[in-house]
């Protein structure tokens, strides 16, 4: 997910300690269930 590499790549380490997926969903405009499968699916 394109946005999640774009918090992980530019966030300041504050930022990183915790991420709401439905928070960051809310703020990006992004599909809640999309999201959070993408927040628990680990990348190669």
């Amino acid at each position: 997910m394109e946005a999640f590499e774009r918090l992980f790549r530019d966030a300041p380490d504050r930022k990183l300690c915790r991420v709401n997926a439905l928070a960051f969903a809310a703020a990006g405009g992004l599909d809640e269930e999309e999201t959070i499968a993408g927040s628990c699916r680990p990348r190669r």
